[in-house]
């Protein structure tokens, strides 16, 4: 700690704030991060393989963020004439989203 009480930090303690706020994004649990931290293994490997995680998960996420956005345009769109909405296409609302598993059905019906 500084004379005027500011905490200063390494390199090495950022990069790992860093990976830690990374496993956390990925919703890794306690365990898995404190495994990952403890091992002996290659940073830049570790970091690469975060950065393919959250590649993916912005590639999964891009449909549904399309399809919401063009739901949003289709409401506005209905509101500027006064008219009452009418979707183009109500089978494109759910493009990009995953149906419910028979599991998943199940239970909504209870």
């Amino acid at each position: 700690m500084g004379s005027n009480g500011h905490r200063y930090y390494e390199e090495a303690d950022l990069l790992r704030l860093q990976q830690i706020l990374l496993m956390r994004e990925l919703s890794l649990e306690l365990r898995e991060i404190q495994a990952v931290l403890s091992s002996q293994l290659d940073q830049v490997a570790v970091l690469r393989e975060h950065h393919e995680r959250l590649l993916a998960e912005r590639d999964r996420l891009e449909t549904p963020a399309r399809t919401v956005g063009r739901t949003i345009a289709e409401l506005e769109e209905g509101r500027g004439n006064g008219k009452m909405t009418k979707i183009n296409k109500p089978e494109n609302l759910f493009e990009g989203f995953q149906a419910p598993s028979a599991a998943e059905a199940e239970l909504r019906e209870r």
